[in-house]
């Protein structure tokens, strides 16, 4: 049985909260259950998938379509996130208040978007990053913050005991950012 989403309720919960009235974007969007829980409070919610990931058959991305079809303010673009194409298209509707990662989760892409995607955030904005459990996650977040010509405290993180876990599935994390 194919797992219909990657997130919890707490989650989409945290979203919502961190997200309402303003501009969100996602790295990573599986079949779109963030984006779309998202939408339903952004102003305008952007997501940004190549659905390499999870997607043999393309059913994520056709299930990503489905569930945002109904919202005029989400936008998802197909593309690579590393991508300079990709990086312009998004920039073109931020900035973005509220930026959340869940992309590849390894060291160095986890830093690159962090790094990359900041000058397309407000003068200070929310940064949710997934998977806080993954050492690489947190050490790449780190040394991404730090690099930054910016200010930044967490707010809050929730590591859990496995993946999958019915509370904050695989640890997560929300920073507020300031650009200095």
């Amino acid at each position: 049985m194919a797992v219909e989403r990657m997130t919890t309720d707490l989650i989409l919960k945290m979203i919502q909260g961190y997200t309402k009235g303003l501009k969100y974007l996602e790295i990573g969007v599986y079949r779109g259950a963030t984006l779309a829980n998202a939408s339903e409070v952004a102003s305008l919610a952007v997501g940004i998938d190549d659905f390499s990931q999870f997607d043999a058959e393309g059913f994520n991305e056709k299930a990503t379509y489905e569930k945002i079809k109904a919202f005029d303010n989400c936008e998802l673009i197909k593309g690579d996130c590393y991508k300079r194409s990709t990086i312009n298209k998004a920039k073109k509707l931020g900035p973005f208040d509220v930026f959340f990662y869940d992309g590849n989760h390894g060291e160095k892409q986890t830093f690159e978007a962090i790094k990359k995607y900041h000058s397309l955030m407000a003068d200070s904005y929310i940064l949710i990053i997934d998977d806080w459990n993954l050492e690489d996650v947190q050490k790449a977040t780190d040394l991404a913050l730090g690099s930054l010509k910016a200010g930044s405290k967490i707010i809050e993180k929730h590591l859990t005991e496995k993946n999958a876990s019915k509370d904050y599935w695989n640890g997560i994390a929300v920073f507020e950012v300031y650009k200095s």
